[in-house]
């Protein structure tokens, strides 16, 4: 599977795992699938609820979204369709910055060359080239498309409050996954609460030392520097929901 590297905003190197070219395949089927749905879906609304010209205007109306259908998902839904939330890849720029409207637009536009008008093969023969999960969208874009690193929140997980001011320490934490964070968690609970094991003397210095090897960063041997991980870890996965 390869890799690419993005420079964070932070100024920190995170290496992605690119979604493969099977998930991207996969993922121009389903949202056609999607598409189709909608598609007959709309055709008996109309014919049940309207007609003539009223069915005429009505069916402009509902069916002008499918044209811009990728830009408009990716856009408002954080540079995912309906097929990359369910296969848990999302759209990226390369410097590590958000995608913009103008990242989300030139991808859109040049489908129409590397996948419609070729029928996928040029989108193909780019994405195998670059060796960086890209088709020709993404490098007008700077984009590519990679798997998402940690899993979203869903009920009953540990849920915080975020100040609109707060700012992430740690952004390699998008490297741990959901069972990470609840072990480290567990230790800062023992931690606070003081039910320490047989053992335990140097348990925060463990951690630290064993967080630092996993995320490639010099983490303090304290209980306020591995707290800090456990709320980047949600902060982001937050804005992720």
């Amino acid at each position: 599977m390869s890799t690419v590297q993005i420079d964070t905003t932070q100024n920190v190197k995170i290496n992605f795992e690119c979604a493969s070219l099977g998930l991207r395949i996969a993922g121009w089927f389903i949202d056609a699938a999607v598409i189709t749905i909608y598609i007959i879906s709309v055709f008996f609304m109309l014919n049940q609820f309207f007609v003539g010209d009223l069915s005429y205007t009505a069916g402009i109306i509902f069916y002008l979204p499918l044209f811009f259908y990728d830009l408009l998902f990716e856009y408002f839904f954080n540079g995912q369709s309906p097929a990359k939330m369910m296969l848990k890849v999302k759209v990226i720029r390369l410097d590590g910055s958000s995608p913009s409207f103008t990242s989300y637009f030139l991808r859109w536009v040049t489908r129409f060359v590397d996948i419609s008008f070729t029928f996928g093969g040029l989108a193909i023969l780019t994405y195998l080239v670059t060796g960086r999960g890209q088709r020709m969208g993404d490098f007008a874009a700077g984009t590519t498309v990679v798997h998402l690193p940690l899993k979203r929140l869903t009920g009953g997980q540990y849920i915080m409050k975020f100040p609109p001011s707060y700012k992430v320490t740690y952004p390699e934490v998008i490297l741990l996954h959901d069972e990470e964070i609840r072990l480290i968690k567990e230790v800062i609970d023992r931690v606070k609460t003081g039910l320490y094991r047989q053992g335990d003397s140097d348990l925060v210095e463990k951690t630290a030392e064993l967080i630092s090897k996993r995320l490639g960063i010099s983490l303090k041997p304290d209980i306020t520097a591995i707290q800090t991980i456990v709320n980047d870890y949600y902060f982001i996965a937050v804005q992720e929901v």
